[in-house]
């Protein structure tokens, strides 16, 4: 991530990762992790390229919304896109509640 329009959208960073809001642009790495059927063992089944597409829009309204949402995951040393994480808005037993949830590929 060496250009500084890049480095600006970085919402959270640790040693390893940096965070940021999704893009279109994220679909096909986000798809390597949403495809995967392990990964994907507790959802109905693995997300395809238009499954994939509408999670992340889904995602940048959640942010515009509320100001949170899954955010990409990127390793630090290389800028590639290993999953998403993040707070989302869920109904619990009719109570509005936030959930911490995450998505990443099994060899990020």
């Amino acid at each position: 991530m060496s250009s500084g329009k890049a480095m600006e959208t970085i919402l959270l960073e640790t040693p390893r990762l940096h965070l940021r809001r999704m893009t279109p642009d994220d679909v096909p790495a986000l798809l390597r992790v949403f495809g995967d059927a392990e990964v994907m063992r507790f959802y109905p089944a693995p997300f395809d390229e238009a499954r994939m597409q509408r999670w992340v829009a889904w995602n940048q309204q959640l942010d515009a919304e509320h100001g949170h949402g899954l955010w990409a995951v990127l390793l630090r040393a290389t800028g590639e896109c290993i999953g998403d994480c993040g707070l989302v808005p869920q109904q619990v037993d009719g109570v509005a509640e936030i959930e911490i949830g995450y998505h990443l590929r099994r060899d990020g």
